[in-house]
């Protein structure tokens, strides 16, 4: 018996193990190939974190000013106002938007000034989860028709403009 079964060398790269072993090694080279492509060079120099990201940022072009003092200065017909009011907290930027260019060049970059309901809702319309006792809410489907708030209310002290409490 020349032929027999027993006599015929099989193949290691016809062994399950072998072809499974080279599949994982073919995953294990693609996934260390891509981690070194999509991962930046940067990331993890200073912790779970991309150190380019830093420079980066500071490469963006400012957009906001140095906090409501740097508004105060010139604007003093509202400090007062301003100060004493339930807004105090807020920097005037969070209403009126970015304005670094705007004490360099006060009538090239005029920040914006919005009153509409929804823009005052974003913060004071009335949600499950948010304490009345910290942000004054309203609900904006009954609460004064469709009027603007400003119609009402002086944004800078929200209290009631036409004889109400201030």
């Amino acid at each position: 018996m020349k032929n027999s079964d027993s006599d015929q060398k099989v193949k290691l790269t016809d062994q399950p193990l072998f072809r499974i072993g080279m599949i994982i090694a073919i995953v294990l080279v693609l996934f260390i190939g891509l981690q070194q492509w999509f991962i930046p060079k940067s990331f993890g120099k200073t912790g779970h974190y991309r150190s380019d990201n830093i420079q980066e940022w500071t490469e963006h072009e400012l957009q906001y000013a140095a906090g409501s003092d740097a508004c105060l200065t010139c604007h003093s017909n509202v400090k007062n106002i301003f100060l004493s009011g339930s807004h105090e907290q807020l920097n005037c930027e969070t209403c009126h938007g970015p304005a670094v260019k705007h004490p360099n060049n006060p009538m090239d970059s005029k920040p914006s000034i919005e009153s509409s309901r929804e823009f005052c809702g974003s913060c004071h319309q009335t949600l499950t989860g948010r304490p009345d006792t910290v942000i004054t809410q309203i609900d904006l489907g009954t609460h004064m028709g469709f009027a603007n708030c400003s119609d009402c209310h002086q944004p800078h002290n929200p209290g009631f403009k036409f004889g109400g409490a201030d």
